[in-house]
């Protein structure tokens, strides 16, 4: 896969963004099928740097990522209106 878009996956789980030689990379973000969106950087397809996480209730979690590894605990951040 190259270039922009989206993908639907057969969980319901959807990621936009760039792929290049089919590999997530840059800005993108990934809505759940429970409804949390994840949006953040990918490079090689993996998860690097600072992600927020909106969840549908309203509230948003800075998470930290290394090589798609979770870094210390979710941050509280602000309430979100969907």
């Amino acid at each position: 896969m190259e270039g922009s878009g989206v993908y639907f996956s057969a969980s319901g789980d959807q990621f936009e963004g760039t792929w290049v030689d089919d590999l997530k990379q840059g800005p993108g973000k990934i809505k759940q099928a429970s409804g949390d969106v994840l949006s953040g950087s990918w490079t090689d397809s993996k998860m690097n740097g600072d992600f927020i996480l909106s969840k549908p209730d309203g509230l948003a979690y800075r998470l930290q990522f290394i090589d798609n590894k979770r870094q210390g605990e979710p941050e509280p951040l602000f309430e979100v209106k969907h």
